[in-house]
């Protein structure tokens, strides 16, 4: 499916009124100029799959359940450059904490539990959207696919972890179906 076709789904999604009455609206496509200025002033090349959506929809007001404002690419920033203090916090809580194993941290779906997250992670995080109401959505570019996807979170100060994706284009769809 195109990521023309999966934002008409979201915003068919926002008019049925399942993600509240905030609104939700697709935004004018990002130039390929726009999205190449953000990766040279954050010194990464972003995930295909957000480029993707970038593509077509330079961010997204009121998207998902907890409707959050996905930012336009140029308003994209690491997650320590807004947020450190809560960075601190969820550092200080899991200080000393053991590390999640790989056979509990790369499970996804339904089956995932979201207590099972590497909170050293947060301090690289790139944070795609506002915060609204202690959440957030954030893409970690620690944890790779062999096809350079970067994991997508939906972070939260109320869970007690992360749901995270193995890309954006999976959360996406988790907030479709």
């Amino acid at each position: 499916m195109s990521w023309t076709e999966l934002i008409e789904q979201l915003e068919d999604l926002a008019r049925s009124g399942d993600w509240g009455d905030e609104g939700s609206a697709r935004h004018a496509a990002a130039s390929e100029t726009a999205i190449g200025v953000v990766e040279a002033r954050l010194g990464v090349s972003l995930p295909e799959t957000y480029k993707g959506f970038l593509r077509c929809s330079n961010g997204f007001s009121g998207f998902g359940m907890n409707p959050l404002h996905l930012r336009p690419v140029e308003e994209i920033d690491w997650f320590a450059a807004e947020q450190q203090d809560w960075i601190d916090i969820w550092t200080d809580a899991h200080a000393g904490g053991p590390t999640v194993p790989d056979e509990d941290y790369f499970v996804y779906g339904d089956a995932q539990d979201c207590v099972n997250l590497r909170v050293a992670y947060l301090r690289s995080a790139l944070q795609i959207s506002d915060v609204s109401e202690g959440a957030v959505y954030l893409l970690n570019p620690q944890v790779k696919s062999d096809t350079g996807e970067w994991e997508a979170w939906f972070f939260a100060n109320w869970l007690p972890g992360a749901a995270r994706f193995r890309s954006f284009r999976d959360l996406v769809l988790d907030e479709i179906t």
